[in-house]
């Protein structure tokens, strides 16, 4: 799924998410990190973090949560360039059957996260390869937003450096 943007209630209709968790029997506890995708009302928001939710029943593990990575805007118009997004992840694997079902909710549909995920799955030849990793969407996703924290970063500390010049210069 996707959000048009990641700051906003989450755009699928109650009850088409409501019959995706029944079909694939999703623990009641996603709606939780479900329910954090909201509007944004004040800077504090960003600070806000997404709950991680997990359990073990029988044979079956389910984990979800959510995450905020910086992300490039592309503004060119002297705004800021940096944007703080959020997404979500749930995954239920069956460990007899080795199955995995996966909800993956994310801000732009066709961003690197994504497209890793789908390069993955298109080189999986079999269902037996899909087993050997079951855990391979998180280890793609999560490098793929995380890896902009360090160019965020640095974005900022450049303007603290700035920041700091022109404040001894006026001294």
């Amino acid at each position: 799924m996707s959000q048009p943007t990641s700051w906003s209630t989450i755009s699928v209709s109650k009850s088409v998410l409501e019959t995706i968790l029944l079909t694939h029997e999703v623990m009641p506890e996603f709606l939780d990190v479900v329910g954090c995708f909201q509007e944004k009302a004040a800077s504090v928001d960003l600070a806000y973090c997404i709950p991680f939710v997990q359990k073990k029943q029988n044979d079956i593990l389910e984990y979800a949560y959510g995450f905020k990575y910086p992300e490039s805007n592309g503004r060119s118009d002297g705004g800021e360039q940096w944007s703080l997004r959020q997404g979500a992840i749930y995954h239920q694997y069956h460990v007899v059957e080795q199955r995995s079902v996966w909800i993956v909710i994310n801000a732009r549909p066709n961003s690197e996260a994504l497209q890793r995920v789908s390069q993955h799955l298109a080189k999986i030849q079999s269902i037996a390869q899909s087993k050997q990793f079951p855990f391979a969407i998180d280890e793609l996703i999560l490098p793929a937003h995380l890896r902009m924290c360090k160019a965020y970063l640095r974005s900022h500390e450049r303007t603290i450096i700035q920041l700091v010049w022109s404040i001894r210069s006026s001294i």
